[in-house]
């Protein structure tokens, strides 16, 4: 292998190189904290070196970064190997980089639980988590290859099963939390993602025929703008239809069964509960049930809460939104004039779930979370790889136009069950269906508010809006089928 001296090799990158060595001498063996100081040492995240410098080199001996081997050899004695060759940045980066990828594949065939949940101490007092990565369904549609993340000096070229994750600062929000599903749970979700019979499917239920009609809009708690969105008027429908989508749910075999946002009562809660706790744990659909519940007072402020549970209505999680609702626009709900526009009076959560599971690593979040630079930023430092997003907004361009940005960026497949407020719909037809005879485009259900999901796939359909294949459904299923 040929020498290259630079003028970047100087007393500052052999002294970085050399706390590198000690840290690896450290803390040998644990492979994930070798994984993480190496991934520090090159990941530009971190103020790391990069690759652009030796892929430079490599394409001089005619090599490409998935060419270029993993290191077994030696790698029990990583730290000396490396040691030797400090003084010289092209050996030292290439044997770095071999390591890398053979811990990256050591630590990908561990069990996930063996895994240090805790952050890693590293160079220059970065700390990150190292997680294992799913990509459940970028995999399915044999997105091998794709997407920035693999194009130019990507650390994802090297490490393909784990990731180093950086730990938000302390004055940063959101953070991170890394949840655990029981075995049982995981266990049928295993089965879901390993058998052809057992078909990974989301069920988005938007309720397009059941009037909201929030007492918040029409006889406001507080001054304008502040409203609190509470109770719905038609309980007793929202109520028949919250059980015929879980009837729907098992007759398709759905996974997952998605509501939208500030859709679910205290009651109407109840009685998913109590559905799902009739059904037998082994075989029982929806696997997961996520939705919003409805505004929650406080002592000052309200809660805006979305949750996940499992098969027999056990809570798995309960996540605060991260943002607020709010515009200063005149505006106008069930013939009440809003002049000072209208407004969440919520807290704010300051958390971020994250599920490693079979079916993909997701994450649940509310609306207007996903239109958040912060969490958006935060997203894509982490693995994620599957969003269920439960919303309540008057058009949903905003949101696809993000999802399509995380898709590219980072393989993410979203789901978002949305449900327009307004109504400007009448109960006996969807929000999403136009004038008869007219066919919709995705841009016009788009702007409707119609939910949506899309998902990571180099080919084929990756957006699907709900009305763009039948207007008179009242939900979208994705069905995870590689050559839908």
């Amino acid at each position: 292998m040929p020498k290259a001296e630079t003028e970047e090799d100087s007393a500052a990158f052999v002294e970085r190189r050399k706390r590198l060595v000690e840290l690896l001498v450290r803390d040998s063996p644990s492979y994930a904290k070798q994984f993480a100081h190496l991934c520090v040492f090159f990941d530009n995240r971190f103020g790391g070196s990069g690759f652009s410098f030796l892929e430079d080199q490599l394409i001089t001996m005619q090599m490409t970064s998935a060419e270029l081997e993993s290191r077994a050899k030696g790698i029990e004695n990583a730290a000396d190997n490396l040691d030797a060759v400090r003084d010289t940045r092209l050996e030292f980066e290439y044997a770095a980089a071999g390591f890398l990828k053979e811990f990256d594949y050591r630590l990908g065939n561990e069990q996930p639980s063996m895994l240090p949940i805790e952050p890693i101490q590293s160079l220059d007092g970065h700390a990150c988590y190292v997680r294992q990565r799913s990509n459940y369904l970028a995999e399915i549609y044999d997105n091998s290859v794709g997407g920035p993340r693999v194009q130019g000096a990507s650390l994802f070229a090297y490490a393909r099963e784990c990731i180093a994750i950086p730990v938000p600062a302390t004055a940063q929000r959101p953070t991170l939390r890394f949840q655990s599903l029981n075995w049982r749970l995981a266990g049928r979700l295993d089965q879901i993602a390993s058998t052809p019979s057992h078909e990974y499917r989301v069920l988005m239920w938007p309720f397009p025929d059941v009037e909201l009609l929030h007492h918040g809009l029409r006889t406001p708690t507080f001054d304008e703008p502040y409203t609190r969105l509470a109770e719905i008027e038609d309980e007793t429908r929202l109520l028949q239809r919250t059980q015929e989508a879980i009837e729907i749910a098992k007759q398709q075999r759905a996974t997952v069964l998605i509501f939208p946002e500030l859709s679910v009562t205290p009651t109407v809660e109840k009685s998913i509960v109590d559905v799902l706790s009739q059904g037998y744990y082994a075989d029982s659909y929806p696997v997961l049930t996520v939705f919003g519940r409805t505004h929650v007072a406080g002592e000052q402020l309200d809660s805006n809460v979305g949750v996940v549970m499992g098969p027999d209505g056990q809570l798995i999680c309960q996540h605060i939104k991260l943002s607020r609702y709010g515009t200063d626009q005149p505006c106008e709900f069930f013939g009440r004039k809003w002049p000072k526009g209208i407004s969440e009076r919520n807290i704010t959560g300051d958390t971020v779930s994250i599920f490693e599971t079979p079916i993909g690593v997701f994450s649940p979040l509310i609306c207007k979370d996903l239109l958040t630079v912060d969490v958006q930023d935060l997203i894509q430092q982490t693995h994620i790889d599957t969003l269920f997003v439960p919303s309540l907004s008057p058009e949903t361009r905003a949101h696809q136009r993000v999802t399509d940005i995380l898709r590219l960026r980072n393989w993410i497949s979203s789901f978002v069950t949305n449900r327009c407020v307004e109504p400007a719909f009448s109960s006996s037809r969807p929000n999403w269906q136009l004038v008869a005879g007219q066919t919709p485009s995705a841009e016009d259900l788009l702007r409707q508010g119609s939910s949506f999901f899309e998902v990571a796939r180099k080919e084929g359909n990756r957006l699907v809006v709900c009305g763009a294949v039948d207007p008179n459904l009242p939900y979208l299923l994705f069905t995870a089928n590689p050559t839908g």
